[in-house]
C-alpha cells in the first residue's frame, strides 16, 4: 500500500482550512446582515482584502488577521472560523 507524502497531507489540510475559513467568514457576515465594507471597517482591513478572503484569493492570512476577523464577526474562538 502506497503512503501519501506528508506534503500532500499538509496541502490537503491547508486547502480544507482555507475553504472553511472563506465560507464561514462569508456565511457569518451575511447572517449578521453586514456588508463586506462593514466587516472591513470593524476589522480595520481593506474592503478588497475581505473580498479576497471570501473569494479564496487572499493567500494565507496571519493568525492576527484571523483573530481580528473573528472579533469583528463576534466569534469567540477564532479557530471556529477554520472548522
Amino acid at each position: 500500500m502506497a503512503r501519501t507524502p506528508i506534503n500532500e497531507v499538509r496541502n490537503t489540510k491547508q486547502r480544507k482550512y482555507a475553504s472553511n475559513f472563506k465560507a464561514n467568514v462569508a456565511r457569518i457576515r451575511k447572517e449578521q446582515g453586514l456588508r463586506q465594507l462593514d466587516l472591513a471597517d470593524k476589522c480595520n482591513l481593506s474592503l478588497k482584502y475581505i473580498a479576497d478572503i471570501e473569494q479564496g484569493k487572499s493567500g494565507n492570512p496571519t493568525l492576527e488577521t484571523i483573530c481580528e476577523i473573528a472579533k469583528g464577526l463576534g466569534v469567540k474562538d477564532p479557530l471556529d472560523l477554520l472548522s
